[in-house]
């Protein structure tokens, strides 16, 4: 009877362990240097803040928690926030300003699929050339008011989906260090350029940069990822990762990132 209820016992703290790792996300902590001068007058000073990146994987799809926005408050509006869900996790602190205010770093999340050696990313994509948003910007530009340029927005939202597309491939540079990229879905098309690339005992890494003349102003954005397509960089923010990323273990620099 003990036997059996010990028994009994284990089967729930299992299944109750293994119901709750399907809610869990991995995190890791990113660092980036921080201005924590409370006044855009004052003399910058910087700090080092690290912030815990989540990050979750559900077959193919690989789903990132980065910062999407970091806001100061003050001290009373940050205890109202302190008592919110999401504090602690989408919702982070960060360091204290010198005016005493108190950055708060809002995460949102990025989407990413990893087929076979590819990697596609959830974005913007559209159903118009790239000339054709070259001229829709001349107009925009050219505006005289603001629903003239209102206008111009809408016709290129109006064109504009989200779909995933098709953003590195460590066989991507065997002909080159960049390499202009055409899908079935978009008319505007993506430049992906290799910047660097370093070798270690255990893996390599890319550094590479996605451009366009997409939407009114274009886009540029880029990434430092393992051959095996775990990030160490998001924009400003680099993981533990990147103390790799030596002269030493450098093997390719692209002049043009000069």
């Amino acid at each position: 009877m003990i036997r059996l209820t010990i028994t009994f016992l284990l089967q729930i703290i299992i299944s109750i362990f293994v119901f709750g790792q399907k809610d869990i996300e991995n995190g890791k902590y990113f660092y980036h240097k921080e201005n924590t001068s409370g006044n855009f007058f004052d003399q910058p000073k910087f700090q080092i803040d690290s912030i815990r990146f989540f990050y979750s994987k559900s077959g193919d799809t690989l789903t990132y928690w980065t910062v999407g926005m970091s806001t100061p408050y003050e001290k009373k509006e940050l205890k109202k926030l302190e008592k919110q869900k999401e504090f602690g996790k989408h919702l982070q602190r960060g360091l204290t300003l010198s005016d005493g205010r108190v950055t708060v770093h809002k995460l949102r999340p990025t989407k990413f699929l990893i087929r076979n050696d590819s990697l596609f990313q959830r974005n913007e994509v559209y159903r118009i050339s790239e000339d054709s948003i070259k001229k829709l910007t001349t107009i925009y530009e050219s505006g005289k008011t603001t629903q003239d340029r209102e206008r111009v927005s809408k016709v290129i939202k109006d064109n504009t989906d989200f779909r995933f597309v098709f953003i590195f491939s460590c066989n991507l540079f065997d002909n080159g260090l960049e390499q202009i990229i055409h899908d079935k879905w978009t008319k505007c098309p993506n430049t992906v350029t290799l910047l660097s690339k370093w070798s270690t005992d255990k893996t390599d890494y890319y550094r590479f940069e996605i451009t366009n003349d997409c939407g009114i102003w274009g886009r540029r954005w880029g990434y430092i990822v393992s051959r095996e397509f775990d990030f160490v960089t998001f924009g400003g923010y680099s993981s533990k990762e990147s103390k790799v990323l030596t002269k030493t273990t450098l093997k390719v620099s692209n002049p043009s990132e000069y």
